[in-house]
């Protein structure tokens, strides 16, 4: 539970997810057939906030949630995991799957309703997007992931070429979490899009100093959304605002 905690907490740092992992680790040392201590180590590796200065490993993600699935099938956090390592893996249809399979077991697993809101926002399903983060404030009010919520609905909206909207949407969501990296390249993205270079400029210059990357960590990492338009369309404006990205 100790790692559980760290890991849904949006301000995760190296020492933050160090500390998760070693949690993880005492507890499959005491019971190596825990399901739910290999489905929190999964999930620690998965990098789920985009943030460049912690690693990713998609592939270790899917190893630990799939030995969690070999002790205990019913595990609805390891199949929740699971559709996340999909996600990140830029397989959409096979992140749905898995996430379906997580809410069939347990309709109220507001991992799995978060991750399906923010599959929607990829997807540029606004109205999808809109409803699982309904379903999550219902479920769990105050729930550490509703602050991303705005980053989901923000993706799809940009990719509906909705800049204005999206704007707004990112700049209020800020205000309360300013640690979502993705809304900080979104507002950058839509003020380009709008013609405010200047703005975009010194928005890409607060996001190079908050969340320094470098161009490989960008493309072997972030989820592509939308069709080929909605993603070079993003890619572009990160780039004309300055981002080396």
């Amino acid at each position: 539970m100790l790692g559980w905690n760290l890991v849904r907490r949006l301000d995760q740092t190296r020492a933050s997810i160090a500390r998760a992992r070693e949690h993880f680790d005492e507890a499959k040392r005491q019971d190596p057939n825990l399901a739910l201590a290999w489905a929190g180590s999964a999930l620690s590796y998965a990098n789920g906030f985009y943030r460049p200065e912690l690693s990713r490993d998609i592939d270790r993600t899917r190893a630990d949630a799939e030995r969690a699935l070999e002790l205990d099938s019913t595990n609805a956090f390891a199949w929740s995991v699971l559709g996340s390592a999909s996600l990140y893996a830029n397989d959409l249809d096979g992140a749905e799957r898995a996430l379906q399979r997580a809410l069939s077991i347990n309709p109220s697993l507001s991992e799995a309703l978060a991750t399906m809101a923010v599959v929607d926002g990829f997807r540029l399903d606004l109205e999808g997007q809109r409803y699982w983060t309904q379903r999550l404030a219902e479920v769990s009010p105050q729930d550490p992931w509703l602050p991303v919520m705005p980053a989901a609905e923000a993706t799809a909206l940009f990719g509906l070429g909705r800049y204005e909207e999206t704007l707004d949407v990112t700049t209020e969501a800020i205000r309360v979490a300013p640690e979502i990296p993705s809304l900080w390249r979104l507002r950058v993205a839509s003020l380009e899009k709008l013609g405010r270079h200047a703005e975009a400029k010194e928005g890409a210059s607060e996001v190079m100093k908050r969340f320094p990357g470098d161009p490989a960590w960008f493309q072997q990492n972030l989820t592509r959304f939308g069709d080929e338009t909605a993603w070079h369309g993003y890619l572009d404006a990160l780039r004309s605002a300055g981002l080396d990205i």
